[in-house]
């Protein structure tokens, strides 16, 4: 969204998927999203924040419960707690 007028710049494209979390990175020029994707599954997916293109994406299998929040850690890493009360950490090739 441009905010000198409201305008609308572009769209990430998760479609079917419930309240996805995100956190951005300017350093990467990357936007990280994460959502439950089905039974005990939450799905990452990073897209670049200029051309709102998917990068990729990385399944995370048995988390309890949904995404709450997003956060970036350190130069490789990710993190989000769940509404069940985990907090899971993600680092790797797939975050920097």
């Amino acid at each position: 969204m441009n905010p000198a007028t409201g305008a609308t710049l572009g769209t990430f494209l998760l479609t079917g998927l419930a309240a996805p979390v995100m956190v951005p990175d300017s350093h990467l020029n990357v936007g990280f999203f994460a959502a439950k994707t089905g039974g005990s599954s939450v799905t990452i997916y990073s897209f670049n924040l200029s051309a709102f293109a998917p990068v990729g994406s990385i399944v995370i299998p048995n988390v309890a419960g949904t995404p709450l929040r997003l956060i970036r850690w350190g130069q490789s890493g990710l993190a989000f707690n769940t509404d069940a009360g985990e907090i899971v950490l993600v680092g790797g090739n797939f975050v920097h």
